[in-house]
């Protein structure tokens, strides 16, 4: 016997309901539960679902795939890193968005990040 409520979009509609916790929250991770057990290929294949969500719907958030507490289960873990655009800028940001047309999207750029951040301060002492 098949079930009835197979493929009509359950675990999609979770994923998109763990990115809307963690957009209403930036900065806390939501753990994404799915409506069945899950294996660690299962929960790869979720996380690479989440993100291709969240690119689709131009949002930064990020996803990790990591043992839980009890370190026997898995976990799935969302975190929106939105970052409000009236906030307060650093003076190395500000030249980032000066030489690049964009502020540092630090999950993105992170290496590329890390050293224009390094440099600049070191240029600024």
């Amino acid at each position: 016997m098949t079930d009835p409520k197979r493929a009509t979009g359950r675990t999609t509609g979770l994923m998109l309901q763990a990115i809307g916790k963690a957009v209403e929250n930036p900065g806390t991770e939501v753990e994404f539960i799915d409506h069945h057990e899950q294996n660690h290929a299962q929960l790869q294949l979720c996380k690479t679902k989440i993100e291709l969500l969240a690119k689709t719907l131009n949002l930064d958030v990020s996803v990790d795939l990591r043992l839980k507490e009890n370190i026997v289960d898995f976990g799935l873990f969302v975190k929106s890193n939105w970052v409000s655009p009236y906030a307060q800028r650093t003076p190395a940001e500000e030249k980032w968005n000066e030489i690049y047309g964009y502020y540092p999207a630090k999950r993105c750029d992170a290496e590329r990040w890390e050293y224009f951040q390094q440099g600049f301060e070191a240029a600024q002492q």
